[in-house]
């Protein structure tokens, strides 16, 4: 006599027999391939600090001396390529409301540049008596 247990095992679908063709067997580099490179957080994190710090200071030493603006590329440069380490590479994006559309966000930060540019010689034109 069988048990319901016993009846309801062999109905399951995960009792039936595999194929009898066996899975392919993949190397052991390409298995290697696939594992996740394991970062230490802290020291990236103090370097990605360190970076930032560079950055700034490349800015400001590009505000008074003209000559120094591509020491700001340079450490622009290197900030993107440590972020790079976490974030695989993608470029930060935003996405609108319906979430259908993806804006890079290099295009935001340049409008507001742009803004604060225009913001900027608007003053000074008021400031000049332009009126405005």
């Amino acid at each position: 006599m069988t048990t319901a247990l016993e009846k309801l095992a062999r109905l399951a679908s995960w009792r039936k027999q595999t194929p009898a063709t066996p899975l392919p067997v993949r190397i052991a580099e390409a298995k290697l391939g696939t594992v996740p490179t394991v970062v230490d957080t802290a020291a990236w994190y103090e370097e990605h600090a360190q970076l930032c710090y560079d950055l700034q200071v490349a800015a400001v030493r590009a505000a008074s001396d003209l000559g120094a603006e591509a020491e700001v590329g340079k450490a622009h440069a290197a900030l993107l390529a440590h972020a790079a380490i976490i974030n695989g590479g993608s470029e930060p994006v935003l996405l609108s409301k319906n979430g259908e559309y993806r804006i890079p966000f290099e295009r935001l930060a340049a409008a507001r540049a742009k803004i604060k540019v225009l913001e900027a010689e608007n003053a000074r034109l008021r400031a000049a008596g332009g009126g405005g």
